[in-house]
């Protein structure tokens, strides 16, 4: 073994031996431990297990008079026969509880439309001009004669139409609103034609997540 020089604090000579015993038991040989042997957990016949199992599945049917179920998939049935199932009819339409359209690549205007008013809210609320905010239209914003399926129906064809940049819209059954998402940078522009497009009434309020009404138009 080559000479090994050991450099410490000075101190008192008592530390001198635990120190050297310390070094000593850093240069010995680090212990090695055998590895187990490998034991599988499946028995080793040489065999393969079956890829399938031995016994068919059972025959899936819907059962009469029972509960309506809640899944939206078209239920399968299994026929004697057929490998294949085969699907049952699907039960009439019903609204899902949330829809989502985006908007197509259009002409977007070249220039950014944004107010005075819009920009010293960015800077009260230190938001950046292309975050996410989406408006608000309320089942009241529709007015008379035109309900919230109407006023979104006629949201989807005008963002897979006119040009409404970077937006996304989706309709929340549950709260009775259309939310229509854009970057700050584009509110103000989204906001008008959403009015006029739509035909909106009354008020629609613009919203962040962590503002819950930073503008209305």
């Amino acid at each position: 073994m080559e000479e090994v020089f050991l450099h410490f604090q000075s101190g008192p000579p008592s530390r001198l031996p635990s120190l050297l015993r310390t070094a000593q038991n850093l240069l010995d040989p680090f212990p090695c431990r055998a590895a187990p042997v490998f034991t599988p957990w499946f028995p080793s016949s040489g065999q393969r297990p079956p890829l399938r199992p031995a016994r068919p599945p059972p025959a899936l049917a819907c059962a009469g008079g029972g509960a309506e179920p809640e899944a939206e998939p078209a239920p399968l049935r299994l026929q004697p026969g057929r490998a294949e199932p085969v699907a049952e009819p699907a039960p009439p339409d019903r609204s899902p509880r949330r829809s989502w359209v985006v908007a197509a690549r259009s002409r977007v205007p070249s220039q950014r439309s944004m107010s005075r008013r819009l920009r010293d809210t960015l800077s009260v609320h230190r938001l950046h001009p292309l975050q996410r905010a989406r408006w608000v239209i309320h089942r009241e914003n529709c007015g008379t004669g035109t309900d919230l399926e109407q006023t979104w129906r006629a949201l989807c064809r005008a963002v897979r139409t006119a040009p409404l940049p970077s937006c996304t819209a989706t309709i929340q059954r549950d709260r009775a609103e259309v939310w229509v998402f854009c970057d700050l940078e584009w509110a103000e522009h989204v906001g008008r034609r959403l009015k006029r497009a739509l035909q909106l009434e009354g008020s629609i309020r613009l919203c962040v997540r962590t503002a819950p009404d930073i503008l209305s138009m």
